[in-house]
């Protein structure tokens, strides 16, 4: 299985649930340690990346997020949601198949939700992992 680290640059953008505060778009590193984020409902991470051109008809690309801080994690892959995931009940690392929505040019959004008192945070590394699919479990 190969490793791709999602490093940087991610773009972070601050929203109030209605509109985003143009004053409050970052570009970061991910994982995003940052400890002044202001605490807000929603917070937006997005990257581009390219569909891996080696890939074969046997073979995965599975997104994979070590950890994050927030009620609930949206993934969306080129405007499309793939998953919603509540951080409670959710077992780490979070795998989610990308292989059939990917283009040879994609978008990731990771859209991380909580009540307006809590830290929102990216706090966990974020890879693609590209492998055949006996070595992934099979609800991934």
């Amino acid at each position: 299985m190969h490793s791709i680290r999602l490093k940087r640059p991610w773009k972070r953008l601050v929203a109030d649930g209605q509109q985003t505060d143009d004053h409050l778009v970052a570009k970061v590193d991910v994982p995003d340690l940052e400890s002044d984020l202001p605490h807000a409902g929603i917070v937006h991470y997005q990257r581009s990346f390219n569909r891996p051109p080696q890939l074969d008809a046997d073979e995965k690309m599975v997104l994979q997020i070590d950890h994050f801080s927030a009620q609930r994690i949206t993934i969306q892959l080129n405007g499309t949601v793939l998953e919603t995931h509540p951080k409670a009940g959710t077992t780490f690392p979070l795998q989610v198949d990308l292989t059939k929505a990917s283009a040879a040019f994609n978008q990731l959004s990771l859209i991380l939700e909580s009540p307006a008192e809590q830290g929102i945070q990216l706090d966990g590394a974020v890879c693609l992992l590209i492998g055949n699919r006996q070595d992934f479990l099979p609800n991934v």
